[in-house]
């Protein structure tokens, strides 16, 4: 126990009247929060703030851990406008630093790159990526999905398609980020002119697919592939497969179904059909063209045990549809003493509210501190309303420091 723990001895009224002289003799700790948000074998950028004084311009320490051990690069201030704050509407986004090597980093020391505020107990977090986006689907002829800079959210941004083969890393295609994306459009996107669609000329090969990797022109940080999935079985039946499929690029587009059964090894095809029809979950849940449900009779009927062994695919990519959504996709971009921040989608159906809570590990046990709820809602008018979510949370100063 050190002399600052003594004051936990002393009974609640005692405390109160001595909490004056108590500051003086141990000032309380500066509690900082920000992130590294850029980080090269040349230089990097972020920002950092002391909560307990808002003013202070934050000195910051740079570290990077390399073979002949843990050495200090540099000293800065945090007293720059950082693009990122500013761009959120932050009162105050004067806090950014940027450092620059004297020498060029190698890409481990660039991945061990450590930044400290002057008496801070741990290094500033590194920041998600500020390149907002994902492919959502890839096939032997394309691939397809929106990129975006966070911070200019109205640039285009350039894009290639990487095909690793035996080792080996090459450009296959190239394009622009500037196509207007419908499934951003339907959710209130701010700036929904960040879609991609990028043609392979001359097509793949099938087993190429797996192989593709999709980032910004001129290299960095690649994005994931999540693909959306074109639709789901709601109902697998002795005599009838019923659900919905839809192209998210395409969406007035009726797709066509074919229904295989499983057996001797291999898929044969037993039915097929079309999703033309009206679907009433995606109409209650105000889908814009909800005329995409299928329900497709077997015949003659199946056993119980064939029924289970259903495969239904859509004739556009041969994609198989899935009877459990895919998990929610995004991040958590800010994470303070006062609040988080970030964003959550729904990779399945739209529109959807997602209930979130955000919780604290303490001792092994998870305690709640707030709940709310996230999702897409065509009548937004920005995006960060409609899929973002920045919700105040009472937590302990201690966990933050």
């Amino acid at each position: 126990m050190g002399l600052s723990d003594l004051q936990f001895l002393l009974p609640e009224p005692l405390r109160a009247v001595l909490k004056p002289a108590y500051q003086r003799v141990f000032p309380p700790r500066p509690v900082f929060i920000g992130y590294v948000s850029e980080r090269s074998t040349r230089h990097v950028r972020g920002w950092v703030e002391n909560v307990r004084d808002r003013a202070q311009r934050v000195p910051v320490e740079i570290y990077c851990t390399s073979p002949d051990g843990r050495r200090l690069l540099g000293t800065a201030i945090a007293g720059r406008r950082d693009p990122g704050l500013a761009a959120q509407g932050a009162p105050d986004p004067d806090r950014g630093f940027r450092f620059t090597f004297a020498e060029p980093l190698s890409a481990a020391e660039r991945d061990s790159l450590e930044i400290w505020p002057l008496t801070a107990l741990r290094p500033v977090e590194i920041l998600s990526p500020r390149l907002h986006g994902y492919a959502r689907r890839a096939s032997t002829t394309q691939v397809v999905g929106w990129l975006q800079d966070a911070t200019l959210p109205e640039q285009h941004l350039e894009m290639e398609v990487l095909l690793r083969r035996d080792g080996v890393e090459r450009v296959i295609a190239r394009g622009l980020a500037d196509q207007r994306d419908a499934r951003l459009a339907a959710g209130g996107h701010a700036f929904p002119d960040c879609g991609f669609s990028i043609l392979f000329d001359p097509p793949l090969a099938l087993g190429d697919v797996s192989a593709l990797r999709v980032r910004k022109a001129g290299g960095g940080c690649e994005i994931e592939f999540v693909p959306t999935p074109p639709g789901f079985i709601r109902e697998r039946a002795r005599t009838h497969v019923a659900g919905w499929a839809q192209d998210a690029d395409r969406p007035s587009q009726r797709l066509e179904i074919d229904v295989f059964l499983r057996r001797d090894g291999g898929e044969h095809l037993i039915a097929q059909g079309r999703a033309d029809r009206r679907d009433h979950v995606l109409a209650n849940a105000g889908h814009e063209d909800p005329v995409c449900g299928f329900r497709i009779r077997l015949d003659p009927p199946l056993t119980d045990a064939e029924a289970s062994d259903l495969v239904v695919r859509t004739r556009l990519d041969g994609a198989a549809l899935s009877f459990v959504p895919p998990p929610p996709i995004g991040y958590v971009r800010e994470r303070t003493a006062t609040h988080v921040a970030g964003w959550l989608l729904d990779s399945a159906e739209e529109p959807r509210r997602l209930a979130v809570e955000a919780v604290v590990t303490e001792g092994g046990l998870e305690r709640r501190l707030a709940a709310w709820s996230v999702g897409w809602l065509p009548a937004s008018p920005t995006f960060a309303t409609s899929c973002c979510s920045e919700q105040a949370m009472p937590i302990p100063t201690a966990a933050s420091s």
